[in-house]
């Protein structure tokens, strides 16, 4: 299955583990992205981190995956 997913999505997987997060990590699915997703979280990194309430590591460590896991779509 293609998911496309959007900026909301992968915040809801970074502040909650829980269903978002199984669904993007199944090996069934291919995930797509528009090219600027990582942009805003880029620029908002210290803000989002705080509102994950999780660890750096455990933070650095998801964004690396999702980086690889999802594709993304060129503007």
């Amino acid at each position: 299955m293609d998911l496309v997913i959007d900026a909301n999505i992968l915040f809801s997987l970074l502040i909650k583990k829980g269903k978002t997060e199984e669904l993007l990590f199944k090996d069934t699915i291919d995930l797509f992205a528009p090219e600027f997703l990582f942009d805003g979280f880029e620029k908002y990194r210290d803000y989002i981190k705080k509102k994950t309430k999780r660890k750096d590591s455990e933070f650095d460590t998801l964004m690396i995956i999702l980086r690889k896991r999802i594709r993304i779509i060129p503007n």
